[in-house]
């Protein structure tokens, strides 16, 4: 079964990204925020030194740092630069950035692991307005500890926004989970709910894009998947918002996919059928969210915000 083309599944502009990676390089799972000073950032993972076309990874090259492209006018990208995030380790990949403009810093979520030797695991950087890294911090919840090697188990797909002034973290989608922290990430209190709409079959939802307030809720684009085969799965993407303030309980969920991972697109080792959101902006009542494609791609789609508001019923 083929399934439709990412571009033409909506009636809203979707595009695959032409980052122009350097041969032997992937660009995939994409985040973008936008700063206090107007500044559009997009933040990219980048597998290097993978096999093209089929990105057929080999053994100890393969390797994920973050690169980030300052963003012009009608989406013209910069050029690249390699963000200078500090490693615990020597071996230490870092990938899916999460990226979110807090007053005049830069927050920036990642995974982190070594690869064949540690679980998944979250570290958090802060950065100045010249993308200066100022902290590193590896956040103690869950089965996440001080440093990837001693992880419990894998952790991925937290997502902060800053509430008040103060730092929270969306630790599970569904059931919602949302933890207030303190200024160093030790957790304060946490807030569960379990509403979700009951005609999303699509697999549980899952981060996602960092939270944006617009209109007295907070919103953010998810992921699910489900199997459609041995060993692979389907993506999809969906969209939610939650209440302002604690506990944070889920307002409004599409029933359906926004979109849909396809086969029509270069795969990783002919994979999964990945569409992976990881960053919005919202700039004159227009959302602009970025999203991985397939292990392989970067791709954007622009939905305003009223037909947003039409999609996504109220719970």
């Amino acid at each position: 079964m083929r399934h439709p083309d990412i571009r033409t599944q909506t009636p809203w502009f979707c595009e695959i990204l032409d980052l122009q990676p350097p041969a032997g390089d992937v660009y995939l799972n994409p985040s973008i925020c936008r700063t206090a000073d107007g500044r559009t950032l997009l933040f990219v993972r980048r597998v290097r030194d993978s096999g093209i076309p089929s990105a057929n990874f080999r053994g100890k090259q393969y390797f994920n740092d973050i690169q980030m492209f300052p963003i012009t006018g009608d989406f013209v990208v910069g050029d690249r630069y390699t963000l200078p995030l500090p490693q615990t380790y020597g071996d230490e990949n870092i990938e899916d950035p999460r990226a979110l403009a807090v007053g005049n810093k830069v927050w920036l979520s990642c995974c982190t692991f070594i690869k064949n030797k540690s679980h998944a695991h979250q570290s958090f950087f802060q950065l100045d307005e010249q993308l200066r890294v100022l902290m590193r911090m590896d956040p103690v919840y869950g089965e996440n500890c001080s440093q990837c090697l001693l992880n419990d188990g894998h952790e991925k797909n937290w997502l902060y926004f800053a509430h008040n002034g103060d730092p929270y973290m969306i630790y599970h989608t569904f059931p919602h989970e949302v933890v207030a922290m303190d200024g160093q990430l030790r957790p304060r209190n946490v807030y569960r709910t379990k509403n979700i709409h009951k005609d999303w079959k699509y697999g549980q939802p899952r981060g996602g894009t960092p939270p944006i307030f617009v209109n007295g809720e907070w919103w953010s684009f998810f992921h699910s998947s489900i199997d459609i085969g041995p060993k692979q799965r389907q993506y999809f993407v969906g969209a939610y918002a939650f209440s302002e303030h604690a506990p944070f309980t889920i307002t409004r969920m599409t029933a359906k996919p926004l979109l849909k991972g396809s086969d029509q697109h270069p795969r990783h080792q002919n994979g999964h059928l990945v569409v992976f959101p990881g960053g919005a902006t919202f700039v004159d009542n227009t959302w602009t969210v970025v999203f991985g494609v397939n292990d392989v791609l970067c791709g954007r789609i622009i939905i305003p915000h009223k037909d947003l508001e039409t999609c996504t019923a109220k719970l």
